[in-house]
């Protein structure tokens, strides 16, 4: 699990926030699967809206700029963007999400990632609750933060008391199907990124770039 910053800045929240003021939002029931249904109590942005394009362009170019996702995620592929609204007494009970799509362009959902939109200060409640190895941890960051989790945790969105909590929510496939891989792959840019500021041309620099390009090379699923 992690929390990136700042993934939109100010400008770029108050222009998806005023979209949706006005946008055309359906029941999210429609959406989820047969078996967890019930435990959603949401709306979502219609995927035919007028200006659902330029949103989710918006996301996209804001994801491949970041390096912190990349270098966590390592994306091959993006999911849609869902956008949805929580108001006073809606959540999204405990669930998995579904562990690949099939579509013109299907994909595995090895990442799940929530965007919030909201100032955490005008909405009570809505946590999102994500399972860890012990215990449920409960993120409700700045607007403008993205939570991004492995697919397979159980989560829940917490029930709203007050107030409109907004959300985009996506999932991506990575290069790195295996998420200890992964997790060992991100270490190493972690490290090498550190020693890198202080000894940009040490040898140890260069052994740990050789060394995770040629784990990427050897794990890649493309």
């Amino acid at each position: 699990m992690l929390v990136i910053p700042n993934i939109l800045n100010e400008e770029e929240i108050l222009g998806v926030t005023e979209f949706l003021e006005g946008a055309k939002f359906i029941d999210g029931k429609l959406t989820a699967g047969e078996l967890i249904r019930h435990r959603k109590h949401n709306l979502q942005l219609h995927q035919d809206s007028e200006g659902i394009n330029f949103l989710s362009q918006l996301m996209l170019e804001a994801l491949k700029k970041n390096i912190l996702f990349q270098s966590w995620v390592m994306p091959l592929r993006y999911s849609d963007f869902i956008f949805a609204r929580y108001t006073e007494g809606m959540k999204y009970g405990c669930h998995v999400d579904s562990s690949y799509v099939i579509s013109d362009q299907p994909m595995r959902r090895d990442i799940s990632a929530t965007l919030f939109l909201s100032d955490p200060d005008t909405y009570e409640g809505g946590e999102l609750s994500i399972q860890g190895d012990t215990e449920m941890h409960k993120f409700k960051p700045a607007a403008g933060s993205l939570v991004v989790y492995p697919t397979q945790a159980l989560h829940e969105v917490c029930e709203i008391t007050s107030g409109t909590r907004l959300v985009s929510v996506f999932w991506a496939q990575s290069v790195i199907q295996d998420p200890l891989i992964r997790r060992t792959l991100f270490d190493l840019e972690v490290a090498s990124s550190n020693l890198a500021a202080k000894s940009p041309d040490s040898p140890e620099v260069l052994l740990l770039q050789k060394s995770s390009a040629n784990l990427k090379r050897y794990f890649a699923s493309i």
